[in-house]
């Protein structure tokens, strides 16, 4: 199958500082209205397909039918349609997808590829079902989930009589196995043609579906209950949420550049690691589930509710979910480094029409998937942390993290070799980015309260490893001389 392509000259217009990156300087993208438009391949799951939305699939099927209208797949086109067009479009994401889905399919859910088309941006939300976070879901409403099948399969786990819901441990073992075996199946999109070289692939996150108990609203407060989930087990979903984005944007992080292919994770829960576009702070984005320093908050009992409950579309996001997840990607799509595509010869196909030729290939680059931008800039660390009112002391090795998140030592999202950090050691940062809150002091006490080396922060640097690999280190890791950006771009 033949896909139309942008021209060189816009494509070369269109072009972003890295891979899966947004454009540093905020300007808007340029317009590809006159030009031939991309092809796009939505896949995924049912948060992908619009479970719950009008004309959705309600049960899990071969057929696979996503929602006509409303979902996030479908809005996002036509947000970025004027500045950027997609056509073919193909919508096949598929309630109860898993990964395998895209390239084989069993008899409950669709084949959502077709095994020789190939597609300049691809995007989906897979992991949840390969983790069993629906079976789980369904242990803590106490199987109260309206209209779903109730047989349990593979995850048949004991129930935690505490939380109503599955083990913790038993939980995190699962999604630990779906973040191993992540980055394989992501190389596996590559390599099996799917994407065009210079394409991109972006990769959806979930939010945590359930606001924080002691955040939840006056009803759910007075029964201990959220729809069906009592406190503890909200608490417990909203971690498994939390750890199954963690791992799976690191995989998508750690593959980005993968021959020539970018690949970007979208952070719909609170925007940690995602692009800036137009230069906003994407921790503060009002079409976040939980945007940093608002007080409106969108999962289930929250104050503005974006999601569906028990007794409509199971724990997925709504109409206004999916419009807010649209709003956070569109930009970020039309950010995108387009300027590497380059068409690439189809495999036979029997039906194709007799089409014109495809347009000429863009001037090929010579810089490789893992060379940094332009700017640099060489950061000293200084691993210390506070030691009472006035001391410091130095702390176990830092070490670069695949996504803008703490404890990733404990949650697998370390970039593994580099846990060799110490103060006077120097890294080579390429940008940085909004990510989790740091600090190197007690929160958990006032005896350091007042240490003058007492340091906290938001903003995460992009280091490139020696062999090559890049990862996050927080800026409270390094020298005070280095901080508040260190002249970099944002990522």
């Amino acid at each position: 199958m033949i896909h139309r392509r942008l021209s060189v000259a816009i494509l070369a217009a269109m072009a972003a500082v890295s891979f899966g990156s947004a454009d540093a300087t905020g300007s808007k993208p340029a317009t590809a209205a006159s030009s031939q438009p991309m092809s796009w391949l939505a896949a995924g799951d049912s948060y992908s397909a619009g479970y719950g939305l009008p004309g959705s699939a309600g049960l899990i099927g071969a057929d696979c039918h996503p929602a006509p209208s409303g979902s996030w797949p479908l809005l996002t086109r036509d947000r970025i349609a004027p500045n950027l067009p997609f056509e073919p479009f193909t919508y096949i994401a598929c309630t109860g997808g898993k990964r395998e889905d895209l390239f084989s399919n069993d008899e409950n859910v669709a084949l959502q590829w077709d095994g020789h088309s190939q597609y300049d941006l691809v995007t989906f939300s897979y992991g949840g079902n390969d983790a069993g976070f629906r079976n789980a879901l369904i242990i803590c409403a106490g199987g109260n989930l309206a209209g779903e099948l109730t047989d349990l399969g593979q995850f048949d786990w004991l129930v935690d009589s505490v939380a109503g819901c599955p083990p913790d441990g038993a939980l995190r073992s699962a999604i630990g196995q779906v973040g191993n075996t992540y980055p394989a199946f992501l190389r596996k999109i590559v390599d099996a043609g799917m994407v065009s070289p210079g394409g991109h692939v972006v990769v959806m996150g979930y939010p945590a579906i359930f606001e924080e108990p002691d955040k939840w609203n006056l009803t759910a407060k007075a029964t201990g209950l959220c729809h069906t989930v009592n406190r503890e087990g909200a608490r417990r979903i909203r971690g498994w949420a939390g750890l199954l984005n963690a791992r799976v944007g690191g995989a998508v992080q750690a593959t980005n550049g993968y021959k020539g292919v970018g690949f970007t994770f979208v952070n719909v829960q609170d925007g940690a690691g995602n692009p800036a576009p137009n230069g906003i702070d994407p921790l503060r984005s009002p079409s976040l589930y939980e945007a940093t320093g608002s007080a409106d908050r969108h999962n289930l009992c929250g104050s503005d509710s974006w999601m569906f409950g028990t007794f409509r579309g199971n724990f997925h996001p709504n109409d206004a979910g999916h419009q807010a997840m649209s709003r956070v990607l569109a930009p970020i799509i039309e950010h995108l480094d387009w300027s590497r595509l380059n068409p690439a010869t189809p495999p036979p196909v029997t039906s194709t029409p007799a089409t014109a030729p495809p347009a000429a290939s863009p001037p090929a680059t010579s810089t490789p998937a893992t060379s940094p931008p332009a700017t640099t800039k060489t950061l000293t660390v200084y691993n210390q942390v506070t030691n009472g009112g006035t001391q410091i002391r130095e702390d176990t090795p830092a070490y670069l993290a695949t996504v803008t998140k703490n404890f990733c030592r404990r949650d697998g999202c370390m970039l593994s070799g580099t846990d060799v950090l110490t103060t006077g050691s120097t890294v080579v940062a390429e940008c940085w980015a909004n990510g989790d809150r740091t600090t190197n002091g007690q929160d958990n006490s006032a005896i350091d309260d007042s240490n003058p080396n007492l340091y906290q922060s938001t903003r995460w640097y992009r280091v490139r490893w020696p062999d090559g690999r890049w990862g996050y280190l927080s800026e409270v890791w390094i020298t005070a001389a280095h901080r508040g950006g260190a002249g970099l771009p944002p990522c």
